[in-house]
């Protein structure tokens, strides 16, 4: 698939510069807004990984791209439809990898705004041109139509997921402060709305795209761990392919930052870096500079070590920022094996003791360097961010877990590298889950505690009567649930449910008495939000209860 349209047509398809209307002082309302779920994320993009980000291309941004538009309206009849859900989602994608890269929250697209947004692309197609500031005698003129196209990036020529890399590529003469990319990484938004036109017949002037950035009620305040400053394209390995032509720019989150100052190196050098003017107004400050990279697909990755220097907040002057940029050509094949990293021995889904993980690394070059990250989560908390460990020397690593509190899973991934500094993926992670014990469930009547020593804590939870509960209330994003209990000939039968839905069902009849013995549901198709409750199905048989599973996978 072509990267962008042809020499000869992309000047006329440049997006629409943004109007003075659309400056804005750089806020932090509270968000008020109404969001869709129907976004999904990109994952875990690694720009310092070059194999992550040619699969991000390849696997991610490209297959987005190729996404065809459905639209389902008409430009004579006035009708704006929709453009197809598969395609609605293909550009929330792109929107949200490009944030992923330069570090900031992912956004979700409103049904309201992208509403908004279809009526002001219906009225460029209609009238094929471009303006922030429609005039009532247009064609298919409505008022929320008028209003999104003041609040929105427009291109004429491209109506899908591709508008979104043209933003960011910001070209032509009008778009040196480069607002449409700003708006797009902008920390504040979690919401926008997107609205496509693709008129049979292949005119590409009834080829419209409207994103709706500018909702001041949805901004939220600068989220914690924000980077500081946000270049385009980001610092580490970038496909040729998203490279924005040579107008490069650094953004910083902090609204007082002034690059009013700002003088660029590329490689030492200023000679063919042109800076352009400072305008402020259009998401956060920035700074533009033009050069030629002289990079095509299918070359040898090349660097560009890039170093920003006469920044100011308030006054002061703040140090020189430097990073470097490795191009490379994203539908080439890899040009090395990374290492390949496994998991030493089972990986236990369930644990009622203290456990060791382990991980081994082989590469046909020597592996210099293993490193592993972990996350955790409680029954009634989602996961917290990846903690990544430092490196280790060689080939091999290992992991004791001690003490891990009630109800906690715990997951983990690891990768490596070799001596020629080849870094692999991160692994798919494993995950192992500490039970919550039965003496911080809910009893209903009908229940006697049990103490031996050879039940999990010393003690559990009895019952031969049917109906009786034993209840954990808050769980959230369930996905494996179970019961650690005592198997015994004769022994009784439970259920598991969250909320009001049945789960699963486990019998505890087994030939010979096994305490301690952990049984898991197969796992759900989706996370579950609610209260579980294991709940006695028999009557007159013993049901002894010593945990609850409940994990995410």
């Amino acid at each position: 698939m072509p990267r962008r349209p042809p020499r000869a047509v992309i000047a006329i398809l440049v997006p629409l510069t943004l109007l003075p209307l659309m400056t804005l002082p750089f806020l932090t309302p509270p968000v008020a807004a109404e969001r869709s779920r129907a976004v999904a994320r990109a994952l875990d993009p690694d720009p310092g990984s070059r194999e992550s980000m040619r699969l991000g291309w390849t696997q991610v941004l490209k297959p987005a791209l190729q996404t065809p538009v459905g639209w389902q309206g008409s430009l004579s009849s006035c009708d704006e439809g929709s453009p197809s859900p598969a395609a609605q989602q293909a550009t929330a994608r792109v929107v949200n990898y490009i944030r992923d890269l330069v570090g900031v929250e992912p956004v979700v697209f409103s049904s309201t705004l992208s509403a908004q947004a279809q009526e002001a692309a219906l009225m460029m197609a209609r009238n094929e041109q471009l303006s922030h500031a429609p005039p009532s005698s247009w064609a298919c003129y409505t008022g929320d139509g008028a209003a999104a196209a003041a609040k929105s990036n427009l291109y004429l020529g491209r109506s899908d997921a591709s508008a979104i890399t043209g933003y960011m590529d910001d070209p032509g003469a009008v778009n040196t402060p480069v607002g449409h990319r700003r708006w797009i990484i902008d920390p504040r938004q979690t919401t926008m709305g997107s609205g496509s036109v693709d008129a049979p017949g292949g005119d590409w002037r009834q080829q419209s795209h409207a994103l709706l950035v500018i909702d001041p009620p949805s901004w939220q305040s600068l989220p914690a761990g924000t980077p500081a400053y946000l270049p385009w394209p980001v610092a580490g390995y970038v496909p040729v392919q998203i490279e924005p032509e040579g107008r490069w720019s650094l953004s910083a989150s902090d609204p007082l930052t002034d690059f009013s100052q700002a003088s660029v190196l590329v490689n030492g050098s200023a000679a063919g870096v042109t800076v352009h003017p400072v305008k402020n107004g259009y998401g956060p400050p920035t700074v533009v500079w033009n050069f030629r990279p002289g990079f095509k697909a299918g070359d040898e990755d090349r660097k560009y070590d890039v170093v920003v220097s006469g920044i100011r907040r308030g006054g002061a002057s703040l140090p020189s920022y430097s990073y470097t940029v490795t191009l490379f050509d994203g539908d080439a094949a890899p040009p090395f094996a990374p290492p390949s990293v496994t998991r030493v021995g089972r990986a236990h889904q369930v644990s009622l003791t203290d456990f060791s993980t382990a991980w081994r690394a082989t590469d046909s070059d020597k592996v210099t360097g293993l490193q592993t990250r972990s996350r955790q989560r409680t029954a009634s908390s989602r996961y917290g961010e990846w903690a990544e460990d430092p490196w280790e020397e060689g080939a091999r690593s290992s992991t004791l877990w001690q003490t891990l509190a009630i109800g906690t899973t715990v997951c983990e991934s690891a990768r490596a590298r070799d001596e020629a500094d080849h870094v692999s993926d991160w692994t798919s992670p494993t995950c192992v889950h500490t039970p919550i014990d039965d003496s911080w469930l809910l009893r209903s009547s009908g229940w006697d505690k049990n103490a031996r020593g050879r039940l999990w804590f010393g003690s559990a939870t009895a019952s031969t009567e049917r109906g009786s509960t034993l209840t954990m209330s808050n769980v959230v994003n369930v996905t494996r649930l179970g019961v650690v209990a005592t198997r015994c000939t004769g022994c009784g039968k439970v259920a598991v449910m969250v909320g009001r839905k049945e789960v699963g069902t486990i019998s505890l009849d087994a030939a010979r008495t096994r305490r301690k013995s952990v049984l898991t549901l197969p796992a759900l198709n989706e996370p579950r939000d609610g209260t579980v409750k294991v709940v006695v199905l028999s009557r007159g048989r013993q049901v002894e209860i010593d945990g609850l599973v409940a994990s995410q996978d």
